[in-house]
């Protein structure tokens, strides 16, 4: 949804809530140009979380593309259970 600063000043409650219930943003003009972007916290600190896994995914792979060292899943497996048993 593209509403104008106006419309968002008279109706911010309403178009918070559509935020809220829709999980999508409204992205606002100023002057008929784009000025900022309304979204939901819950929307906001999902597309953080999403940004940052991404981020260290990126580092991992540049890591290991850049030869460090890397493990099988059952190298893993056998790492995690001795932490369990080591827990237990």
């Amino acid at each position: 949804m593209i509403v104008n600063s106006t419309r968002l000043r008279g109706e911010y409650s309403r178009l918070a809530e559509v935020c809220r219930e829709s999980g999508e943003p409204i992205f606002i003009t100023h002057n008929g140009e784009d000025d900022t972007v309304l979204m939901s916290a819950g929307s906001f600190k999902s597309l953080t979380e999403r940004m940052k896994l991404a981020a260290s995914i990126l580092e991992a792979e540049g890591s290991r593309l850049a030869g460090s060292k890397t493990y099988t899943i059952d190298e893993i497996s056998e790492e995690m259970i001795k932490i369990i048993d080591a827990t237990t």
